[in-house]
């Protein structure tokens, strides 16, 4: 379950950010898409049913469909941006079977929508090093159908998302940059099986991302 304490954190980063803004000047509008090698950790599924058990996850970030990250961000002075950002990540069960399971899988995706508050230091030399931090919702494709029962394959509207980023740019020609950076997703799944039953469980994700952003 997403914890009154992580939320509590989360805020105060945010605001702390925000308390940090300069004196304002001309607004930036910055389009981003990333990807990379990324990560997804084991966590226990619970089923009031089927049980509680460890799972492991694969995140296969390369296979089709891949790993990757859309982002939009509104650069209202020269630290402080609010933005919109989404990320694509996959979750398969080691061995289903093991669990009760034909399938257990999120291959279409773990999907998380966040609205983030972001803060850019100053530059040190060519490169500006940057933090975010968000929350939001995860809409995981549940893929889950336990031995003998009815299969569920479906979107849906799961639980909270939190995540934090570190990283940094550097300018390109034009208005263009790019930028590494590594980033943290932490989702609650709470999903609703088409036998009746549910599936819940707490993902946690971690990446290295290499992504471009184009400014307007």
């Amino acid at each position: 379950m997403l914890t009154a304490r992580l939320v509590h954190r989360v805020t105060l980063t945010l605001a702390f950010a925000l308390a940090l803004a300069p004196v304002p000047v001309r607004a930036e509008l910055e389009f981003s898409v990333y990807g990379g090698p990324q990560t997804t950790h084991p966590s226990t599924i619970r089923s009031p049913t089927l049980g509680n058990d460890k799972v492991n996850w694969r995140s296969e970030p390369f296979v089709i469909p891949t790993y990757y990250g859309l982002r939009a961000k509104w650069w209202s002075d020269r630290r402080i941006g609010v933005g919109l950002d989404f990320v694509h990540y996959k979750a398969f069960a080691d061995d289903p079977a093991k669990y009760g399971y034909e399938e257990l899988n999120f291959s279409h995706g773990l999907n998380a929508l966040t609205v983030d508050l972001w803060y850019r230091a100053n530059p040190m030399g060519k490169v500006t090093p940057y933090f975010g931090a968000g929350l939001g919702v995860v809409v995981p494709h549940v893929e889950a159908e336990p031995i003998g029962l009815e299969p569920t394959a479906n979107y849906q509207i799961a639980g909270p998302a939190v995540t934090v980023v570190f990283g940094a740019s550097m300018p390109l020609k034009g208005n263009w940059s790019v930028f590494t950076e590594y980033k943290a997703t932490y989702s609650e799944i709470r999903a609703k099986l088409d036998t009746g039953d549910r599936l819940n469980t707490d993902i946690f994700a971690d990446a290295l991302n290499l992504g471009l952003s184009l400014r307007f």
